[in-house]
């Protein structure tokens, strides 16, 4: 036993030194995602071992091979047997389950190819499968294994239901605003002008899960075709909405997230369908794997999203933009001291102004106001440094009085711009300006 002991410490020791000389091959690529997963290959038996490390494969400081304990599998590594090919890059959390899925899939503990003593140590079994060839099955064939369309009878008074097995559907929605009335309208229009259905060329089709658990209860829980049937709903001459009910056999083991997904995909975004998935869904579907599912923007997930949904850069940067600012509003809710002063409002704002009217009653001086939230302290030190060399104003003294939106802007400045506050000062004091930073506090003082 102290011989295997010893064999494996001399082991690990030695391979850290080797990491420079052995061979990577990349299979996917890294673009910075939080971690990677890994598989070491002997070039002479093809024995290997799969593993997945947080932080960079090419971090110079922190260089890595493997964790593995395997004494086997370290001595080939010393004798040069080893490449390494980088095969996933993900979020931990996500590589946690893909190490887990790849270990039991190859059967790893017991595999005779393998090195991994055990099937990965992950509690989660899977991320949200890839749900567009249901869609692709659902909107080419209208049905999906032996679930297919029906015509449904509607009872209707004044656009509205009000006898019909679709009268107690729940709509699941993946975005905050349900309806976009507008398309509601065309395809209400469209419907009134060809009475027949089938031979209208868009497919329509309003697909719901017969008996779902959804919120706590058993549901028809409708998740594609939403605007479709408040349109059959508001047609003139249509009593028969298109329906394609999935039974619980086929669903049942869908999750909640897999079933957004599809809702996604039965609106695919083209020039050729008119009902099309807006990029509110794609944002907010975005915002709800990363509220929810411990993901990031860096996720394969959620870059899939964006490179499937996106027609461009530009979209793609205005869904980041977006996602952003909807989860900087959310931890400021969350975080946001219930004291805190709001100096937007006009008598917040009036201190401020006062404050501001009575230092530049003094000689030589100039003040303002400034947000750490939009707060361009790089233009506003150009704008004091041309007004002192072209002699346009004798400004001796600047005061900037400070305040903070909100707790993102205040966590924000402690840590990145209060020093180049603080370098604002001194470069000014070499010119002979003082400067002086009034920083206006956050919160009231409660009694």
């Amino acid at each position: 036993m102290l011989d295997l002991l010893l064999k494996l410490v001399y082991s690990i020791r030695i391979i850290t030194k080797k990491k420079d000389i052995m061979k990577t091959t990349y299979d996917t690529k890294y673009t910075n995602q939080e971690g990677y997963g890994y598989k070491l290959v002997n070039k002479e038996n093809e024995m290997w071992y799969v593993g997945i490390h947080k932080g960079s494969p090419e971090d110079p400081e922190n260089p890595y091979i493997t964790s593995s304990k395997n004494v086997d599998l370290l001595e080939a590594l010393n004798l040069g047997k080893i490449e390494t090919h980088i095969i996933k890059a993900d979020d931990y959390a996500n590589l946690e389950i893909w190490e887990k899925n790849y270990l039991l899939n190859e059967n790893a503990a017991i595999n005779p190819k393998s090195y991994n003593l055990s099937n990965g140590i992950s509690q989660k079994n899977s991320l949200p499968r890839n749900m567009k060839p249901f869609a692709d099955l659902i909107i080419k064939n209208q049905g999906i294994f032996d679930c297919k369309k029906e015509l449904i009878s509607m009872n209707k008074k004044k656009g509205k239901l009000t006898s019909s097995a679709l009268v107690d559907t729940i709509f699941f929605q993946v975005r905050d605003t349900k309806l976009i009335q507008s398309h509601v309208n065309d395809l209400a229009s469209m419907l009134d002008e060809n009475p027949a259905v089938n031979e209208i060329e868009q497919k329509l089709i309003v697909v719901i899960l017969k008996d779902r658990v959804f919120k706590g209860r058993k549901v028809d829980l409708l998740i594609g075709g939403a605007h479709t049937y408040h349109a059959f709903e508001k047609s003139k001459i249509h009593s028969f909405m298109p329906v394609l009910y999935i039974d619980k056999s086929v669903h049942e083991d869908w999750s909640d997230d897999e079933i957004q997904d599809l809702g996604l995909e039965l609106n695919p975004r083209s020039h050729e369908i008119r009902l099309e998935t807006h990029l509110d869904d794609i944002v907010k579907r975005i915002y709800d794997y990363i509220s929810f599912s411990n993901m990031t923007m860096k996720s394969q997930t959620i870059v899939d999203l964006k490179n499937n949904w996106c027609k461009n850069s530009k979209e793609k940067r205005n869904v980041t933009t977006r996602v952003n600012k909807m989860l900087e509003d959310e931890y400021n809710r969350k975080n946001q001291p219930a004291n805190s002063i709001d100096y937007t409002v006009d008598e917040e704002m009036k201190i401020l102004k006062d404050k501001i009217k009575k230092y530049n009653k003094k000689p030589y001086t100039h003040s303002r106001i400034a947000s750490t939230g939009k707060f361009a302290l790089g233009d506003y030190l150009i704008k004091i440094i041309n007004n002192y060399y072209s002699n346009k104003k004798n400004i001796k003294n600047v005061h900037i009085v400070m305040y903070h939106p909100n707790i993102t802007a205040y966590e924000k400045y402690k840590k990145d711009y209060e020093k180049g506050f603080l370098n604002f000062k001194k470069l000014l004091k070499k010119i002979e300006v003082d400067v002086k930073i009034e920083e206006m506090p956050m919160t009231r003082e409660v009694a």
